[in-house]
């Protein structure tokens, strides 16, 4: 029975350790780091992300009549609208994704930045297949977001058959 709550003991505290090891990586790794150049409030590794995952994301809707970065740049403006809380839990999020051991066991994506097409839908799909709340939860925010700022766009109106009312030029 000693051994037993031994090995119990042994195994809290080095699952504590290895938590706070990864909790506080992201200070070792840049992820409190400030806004990238031309932005207010994405992270350089935030705009890979999101940059990476808008085509796989959006898929079939995909088009490039919309640069990527000013879809992106549309996800900042809407995080930027949220409140302070919110921001902390969406900063939490890009956080997991872009720090790599949890990015990797998420979904054992590379660098995003570095990232090629395959490897980015290879590694969306492996997020969409975790049974975790977490990943259903992941999954679903970039889901809600990564479409909500592509449809906002009256350019993309188009892709999902929607004809806009008159008094809206359309850019088509």
């Amino acid at each position: 029975m000693d051994a037993q709550r031994r090995h119990f003991i042994k195994l809290g505290l080095g699952a504590m350790l290895g938590w706070g090891l990864v909790a506080t990586g992201g200070l070792l790794t840049g992820c409190s780091s400030a806004p990238a150049p031309g932005w207010r409030w994405l992270r350089t590794q935030d705009v890979a992300l999101l940059s990476a995952l808008f085509p796989v994301v959006l898929q079939d809707n995909w088009t490039h009549q919309i640069p990527v970065v000013t879809l992106v740049r549309d996800v900042e403006s809407f995080f930027l609208t949220t409140s302070e809380p919110g921001l902390a839990q969406i900063r939490k999020v890009l956080d997991l994704m872009t720090l790599a051991p949890s990015r990797w066991f998420l979904s054992r994506a590379p660098d995003w930045a570095t990232i090629s097409q395959p490897e980015a839908t290879t590694s969306w799909q492996f997020l969409l297949a975790g049974r975790s709340s977490t990943t259903m939860a992941i999954a679903g925010f970039f889901t809600q977001v990564l479409t909500m700022a592509w449809f906002k766009r009256p350019e993309s109106w188009l892709s999902i058959g929607y004809e806009p009312p008159q008094h809206i030029v359309s850019p088509v």
